[in-house]
Parts: C-alpha cells; sequence; structure tokens
C-alpha cells in the first residue's frame, strides 16, 4: 500500500486556519512542511491551493475540487472531483503521498492515512477551521518534540497508524 503521509499546524483548539491563512508565524514549521512534503505527490483542496496559489517545486500538486469546471494556469496540476478520483490517482502513481489540507480533505483522506505529522502550537488563535484530534486509537504517537519560536512554544509529534 503506498504511504499516505498527513501533515498540518493545530492549535490547542484543533484550528488550523482563520481568514484562509495559517494564524501563526514560525519558519521551522514551514521549514518542516518543506521537508516532509518534498518529492511527494501533494493532495489539497481547492481552498488550500487558493492560498498557496501556484505548484510547490518538487512536489506534484493535486487539487480537489467539486467545482465541474475547475482549472489552474499549471499543466503540471491534477485536478481531482470527489474522493474516487485520488484514490484512482494514487493507485495509478507511485511514491510518497502527502495530504496538506483543508480540513474537509484531512477528513476525507483520514481512513487512508498512515502517518500523521502535527505542529501542536500552543495556545489558542481563534481560527475559524479546524482539524478532528487525533484518535489514538488508530495511531500510536512515536516521536513529539517541544520547540519555541518567535515566543511561540509548539511541539512535533509523529503519530504512525497502529498495524501499519
Amino acid at each position: 500500500m503506498t504511504e499516505i503521509k498527513m501533515v498540518w499546524a493545530e492549535d490547542e483548539q484543533h484550528a488550523i486556519g482563520k481568514n484562509g491563512q495559517v494564524p501563526w508565524d514560525l519558519p521551522a514549521d514551514r521549514a518542516l512542511f518543506k521537508k516532509e512534503t518534498l518529492d511527494s505527490i501533494m493532495i489539497m483542496g481547492r481552498k488550500t491551493w487558493d492560498s498557496i496559489g501556484r505548484p510547490l517545486p518538487q512536489r506534484q500538486s493535486v487539487v480537489v475540487t467539486q467545482q465541474p469546471n475547475f482549472s489552474t494556469n499549471f499543466s503540471d496540476v491534477i485536478v481531482c472531483h470527489d474522493l474516487a478520483d485520488v484514490l484512482k490517482y494514487i493507485k495509478a502513481t507511485s511514491g510518497l503521498v502527502t495530504v496538506i489540507g483543508g480540513a474537509q480533505i484531512y477528513k476525507m483522506m483520514m481512513p487512508y492515512a498512515t502517518q500523521l505529522v502535527v505542529t501542536r502550537v500552543i495556545g489558542d488563535f481563534a481560527g475559524d477551521t479546524w482539524v478532528e484530534p487525533v484518535d489514538l486509537d488508530v495511531f500510536d504517537l512515536t516521536k513529539s518534540q517541544s520547540e519555541e519560536q518567535n515566543g511561540i512554544e509548539f511541539k512535533i509529534m509523529y503519530y504512525q497508524r497502529k498495524g501499519k
């Protein structure tokens, strides 16, 4: 089976966004995101695509949207319209798959995830978009490290699906 790694940052209330943006500035988290997603097939929703606005280097962008006529100005970006399209694309390719959001895409892909990389930002950032808490009946915490940057404390947590 293909490895499917989900990568996100959340606050203590599980908020992942506010007004279409990440509500904190942590260069270390951006560097972790880059490290974890390089050379991967990167699955994202249309709103996440809109917030990024372009394909990221050394990653294959796959945008999931229900908009039937959606397209980008980039010929190398794949557009899928539902879970079946995404799973068909993943099955037809090889290599690491990463899921980078948003909330609907995390929820849709969670049953297929084999690994999670979660940055827990300490505090409540009054977000307007949330992710479900990690289900510890399904995932084991395998590594955790605490850090601080720009006066913000955060913890990087790595999870593995049980039995994988």
